[in-house]
Order: structure tokens, then C-alpha cells, then sequence
């Protein structure tokens, strides 16, 4: 699928995917855009907030915790610090 879009459509496609509350899909759309574009931020976070409106806290506070993406994460430490907070 990535081979005939660029990042900019993928990620717009799993954001559509995730205003329509289609989670899976946007889930998978952010895990593609991550295969190809580690580093992605805005995926990263957007993976997280994914996993947390399918009711999987946990699995979000684990990508906002793991060090190797923690500088990239940076950026979205509103969404990471919400993410720990609601996490009881």
C-alpha cells in the first residue's frame, strides 16, 4: 500500500480512519507509516491515542514509555502525560 502513496497520504488516510472512529484500521494505518518511518511522531502519538480510545491504556503508556521512541515523543507530552494520568 505504501509503495503507492507517500507518507503525507498514508498518514492522512489513518487520520481519516481515526475521525471515523474506524480504529483498526487507523491503527493499522499508523503501524504501516511506522514500519517505513520509525522515528514518525505524529504516528507514534497517534498509534497511542488509537490504542487508548480501543480501551487498551496500557498498550499506549507502552509506546510513550519505550526508549527508543522517547525523543521523538517529545513533541506530544500533552498526550503522553494525559495517557498517564488516566491510566489508575
Amino acid at each position: 500500500m505504501l509503495g503507492t502513496i507517500d507518507r503525507q497520504q498514508q498518514f492522512a488516510l489513518a487520520m481519516r480512519h481515526l475521525q471515523s472512529r474506524q480504529l483498526a484500521k487507523a491503527a493499522d494505518g499508523f503501524r504501516q507509516l511506522l514500519d517505513l518511518f520509525p522515528d514518525d511522531a505524529d504516528a507514534l502519538a497517534m498509534l497511542a491515542l488509537v490504542h487508548h480510545q480501543q480501551g487498551n491504556t496500557l498498550a499506549a503508556i507502552e509506546i510513550t514509555r519505550s526508549e527508543e521512541h522517547t525523543s521523538e515523543l517529545q513533541s506530544h507530552s500533552d498526550l503522553v502525560c494525559r495517557l498517564l494520568l488516566e491510566k489508575k
